[in-house]
């Protein structure tokens, strides 16, 4: 039987981070995992993939990344005219 991946999650695909939680938060994810009976990863990895998807279908946030763009682009372009690689 096959394990199910959160959404997302690639086949050996997987990196470890450090999240900092105040003690309250940190307690009420450990209940809210134990009552699901799922590890606080498992709770934390799906939290946070409802979290990106939300963002997908959001404009603001995606006018945030437009915004975003332009402005990188702006930048290269100035990096690239100030050494005559254009």
């Amino acid at each position: 039987m096959a394990s199910k991946r959160p959404q997302g999650e690639k086949r050996g695909g997987t990196k470890n981070m450090v999240l900092r939680l105040d003690s309250e938060l940190a307690e009420q994810l450990q209940l809210v995992a134990e009552a699901e009976g799922r590890s606080v990863s498992e709770v934390v990895r799906e939290a946070i993939a409802e979290a990106v998807e939300r963002r997908r279908g959001d404009d603001q946030f995606i006018r945030l990344l437009e915004e975003n763009l332009r402005r990188h682009q702006r930048l290269l372009e100035l990096l690239r005219d100030r050494d005559g690689r254009r």
